[in-house]
């Protein structure tokens, strides 16, 4: 259990590369040694754009890490609400507990992580959120 071309992809932050592999049929529900899918990974650096393609091709939004944890948890606990939304839209539940008994909404409780409980209050991610992380890379 190693990292995958296709958590490469995901941590090198390609959508493309991403999308090339998923199309050559790379296997969405392979785990890293934490157990962490390509899901996982882009739930936690908030790749929201590569949700869809992942779980068009298979990726289960509920997959469990060696720690419980699903990639919502890890959304959550990074503040990346537009990711948190795309997986509650693609069926990601929030109450799964994870080794230590927290939910996705457990970990969203640090000040920067507002916008995530936002999202879990039914409320919209606010258009800054979106693209805070492209202003901070220009």
């Amino acid at each position: 259990m190693g990292n995958t071309l296709l958590h490469l992809a995901v941590r090198g932050r390609s959508p493309e590369t991403v999308a090339l592999i998923l199309d050559k049929g790379a296997s969405t529900s392979a785990q890293d040694h934490r157990g962490r899918t390509a899901l996982h990974l882009a739930a936690e650096g908030g790749e929201y754009e590569m949700i869809r393609p992942l779980v068009a091709k298979g990726a289960r939004v509920d997959a469990l890490d060696r720690l419980g944890r699903t990639p919502l948890h890890y959304a959550a606990r990074n503040g990346m609400s537009t990711t948190a939304k795309e997986l509650l839209d693609a069926g990601a539940e929030d109450s799964i507990m994870d080794v230590t008994g927290c939910t996705p909404r457990d970990l969203a409780n640090e000040p920067y992580c507002i916008d995530v409980r936002r999202v879990f209050e039914g409320g919209n991610v606010p258009h800054y959120a979106r693209n805070i992380r492209y202003a901070i890379e220009e």
